[in-house]
């Protein structure tokens, strides 16, 4: 029509200029549908969904969806400050998963907290475990056991024999067979051995002990013998 001139040129500039816009909003609508697609920057799976279908808009502060790498896991413990002195990096350890019918894991420490928690006054270690079959999932609760080496002969005590005075020192009770008495004894402590403590320092194998009633006793109490 405008070739056979039946289309005032004022038309035609129009309809011109009309294509162009309907081509410049298609291309800002593909834009638009390109930047809909998200791409992940690094392998793993989804472990948190921050979005619903249907919804309009997101925060820009969080992330649509949150992905985790779990083929290598952390497992968190605390170790209390008399006993943090004999973990070091790269020990082995072991434990079990309640959630996983007791299954048995290992793997070594990783990294020890160089601060203690405040309130705890224990120190976090995290210990690297292989996930190959991804059966770990985060947040599991576990019973880990450290696979300590140890030299010489342990010195243990049942743990309630031991006390903490107004200086928080751990003591015990230490009896004397010739004088029938109780004397006060400053020890240090290790780890826990089922419902027995190490001695670090302080008692030799074969002394004597007061475990049950020492509630009662005082330094330098005469006990019944």
């Amino acid at each position: 029509m405008h070739d056979k001139g039946s289309l005032p040129e004022i038309k035609w500039v129009e309809i011109e200029s009309k294509l162009e816009q309907a081509q410049s909003s298609l291309n800002l609508a593909k834009n638009n549908l390109d930047k809909c697609n998200l791409y992940a920057p690094v392998n793993g799976m989804v472990g948190r969904r921050n979005i619903e279908p249907g919804m309009s808009s997101i925060s820009i502060a969080s992330a649509p969806l949150e992905l985790v790498d779990i083929r290598q896991v952390y497992v968190k413990i605390s170790v209390p400050e008399n006993e943090v002195a004999r973990i070091v990096k790269g020990m082995k350890a072991s434990f079990t998963v309640s959630a996983l019918n007791d299954k048995g894991f290992k793997g070594e420490v990783a990294n020890i907290s160089p601060v203690a928690d405040r309130i705890s006054r224990t120190y976090e270690a995290k210990i690297l475990v292989p996930n190959p079959e991804l059966a770990l999932k985060p947040g599991m609760v576990c019973d880990v056991k450290m696979e300590t080496t140890m030299e010489g002969e342990l010195v243990l005590v049942p743990y309630e024999s031991v006390s903490k005075d107004n200086d928080n020192r751990e003591f015990v009770f230490l009896v004397d067979p010739a004088t029938k008495r109780a004397r006060k004894q400053i020890i240090k402590t290790g780890q826990y051995y089922d419902s027995c403590l190490e001695v670090l320092s302080g008692l030799e194998a074969g002394q004597i002990i007061v475990n049950g009633g020492k509630e009662k006793l005082s330094d330098n109490s005469l006990i019944a013998w």
